[in-house]
């Protein structure tokens, strides 16, 4: 068991993550996995999935895993893509009008969901990495700030934002805005 020990680790220390059928293209069986994580040189996340002991648990990697029904929007896309520097109390995922999230619901309590038409839902999806180096689905910066616009009818945070962004990125926003009947002037 040395050899795959040492082969798991060399793998998590490039990943956060390692899944059992990850683990076995590389040889090493769902055995040897719990084994491991019962002598406790690796940590079970979930059924099938392991880290590191002293890894830090990336939350929106372990929310998107085994789901591609699951994009960060809202606050928490503006935080992934790095326009905010305060991580939201919580967690903003957009799933497609009518999937079950009671799978979801369990990994953690502070999730808000919010549901779009299934025809929208990929609508300017964008892949990102985390602070974890791991990727994840959000939405881009128009679109995350016109739901937010339509929620709250205020355009403090969208103002806020807009004074941070390069010229070019500002001249995209501010054409996607209007073009969607918002104006920053208000």
């Amino acid at each position: 068991m040395q050899i795959e020990n040492i082969i798991i680790n060399e793998y998590l220390e490039n990943n956060s993550f390692i899944t059992t059928k990850q683990a076995e293209s590389m040889g090493i069986s769902r055995h040897i996995l719990s084994l491991m994580a019962k002598e406790e040189k690796i940590k079970r996340v979930k059924q099938g999935i392991y880290t590191k002991n002293d890894k830090e648990l990336d939350i929106y990697y372990l929310l998107s895993l085994n789901t591609n029904k699951v994009i960060f929007s809202y606050e928490t896309a503006l935080f992934l893509n790095n326009y905010i520097s305060k991580e939201p109390k919580n967690i903003h995922i957009t799933v497609p009008q009518g999937y079950n999230v009671n799978r979801i619901k369990k990994k953690a309590d502070n999730i808000t969901f919010h549901y779009v038409n299934i025809n929208n839902f990929e609508d300017s999806k964008i892949n990102i990495i985390t602070k974890q180096n791991n990727e994840v689905k959000v939405y881009s910066l128009e679109r995350t700030c016109l739901e937010i616009y339509n929620r709250d009818k205020n355009t403090k945070i969208i103002k806020k934002i807009f004074m941070t962004l390069n010229e070019e990125k500002k001249k995209n926003l501010k054409e996607f805005l209007l073009k969607n009947k918002i104006n920053l002037n208000n």
